[in-house]
């Protein structure tokens, strides 16, 4: 492109040194000569659709909820058309990988019966042995040339995010009910289903509480902002989801 366009770039360099004397420096006329250029193919404008691609499904997700409303043509062409990428081996993103890896060493040690009675030094000995395992059964790239400092926060730095966890639901007398639950139900008419990472019960005042934990490995002031300004569609969504007697969770 560059070679297209000048024939010695450095002609038209720009001295900024003594902004009162910026000037092109040898500002002898340069010639371009024509290249051929093949332009990338613009996409179509429509997209013509035959048969039942607009119907309603039986029960949308909030990821495809967010599609319906932001995007509609990704959830015609994914949910409904059924587009999808090709079955090529393509590795996860990495915070894909550090996340679901992440939530599942969480999982395992919080569905273990008595893990909230634990003291810290049990509770340790728990984790390493728990994220040891979770990483030789799911996360063998972490042993690849380069991943050392990522191996180190699951084995070790990972623990005092998981014991902070442990006190917040201790302090706050919260039991845990399940990981990784599937619900449906309505929003209006609206069939809806969700998944949350973590669902918490209690008996408060003879009434019983729910609360919903959702892991997150990165992302703290985004969503710490969502959840502010009460945008957290979500987990909104999933507040009624999980707690129909009382509404919320």
């Amino acid at each position: 492109f560059l070679d297209a366009c000048f024939t010695n770039l450095h002609s038209i360099a720009i001295n900024v040194e003594q902004p009162a004397e910026m000037r092109l420096l040898n500002t002898t006329g340069k010639l371009t000569t024509k290249t051929s250029v093949n332009p990338i193919p613009s996409f179509p404008d429509y997209w013509k659709i035959k048969g039942d691609l607009l119907t309603a499904r039986e029960e949308e997700s909030f990821s495809s909820l967010e599609n319906l409303m932001k995007y509609p043509y990704r959830w015609v062409l994914s949910y409904n058309a059924k587009l999808y990428r090709g079955q090529t081996l393509a590795l996860p993103a990495d915070f894909m990988f550090y996340g679901t890896l992440s939530h599942r060493i969480f999982q395992e040690l919080l569905l273990i019966p008595g893990v909230l009675k634990m003291g810290e030094s049990q509770l340790r000995k728990l984790y390493i042995t728990t994220a040891q395992k979770c990483i030789d059964r799911k996360g063998l790239l972490l042993y690849s040339q380069g991943e050392e400092g990522n191996l180190k926060i699951f084995r070790e730095y990972l623990f005092e995010k998981f014991r902070i966890l442990v006190g917040h639901l201790k302090e706050n007398n919260w039991e845990v009910e399940g990981c990784e639950i599937k619900v449906s139900g309505k929003i209006g008419k609206e069939a809806v289903g969700g998944k949350c990472d973590l669902l918490l019960k209690r008996i408060k005042n003879n009434t019983l509480e729910k609360a919903i934990v959702d892991l997150k490995y990165s992302g703290k002031s985004k969503y710490r902002k969502l959840m502010e300004d009460g945008e957290d569609l979500q987990l909104a969504i999933y507040s009624k989801l999980f707690h129909p007697l009382a509404n919320y969770c």
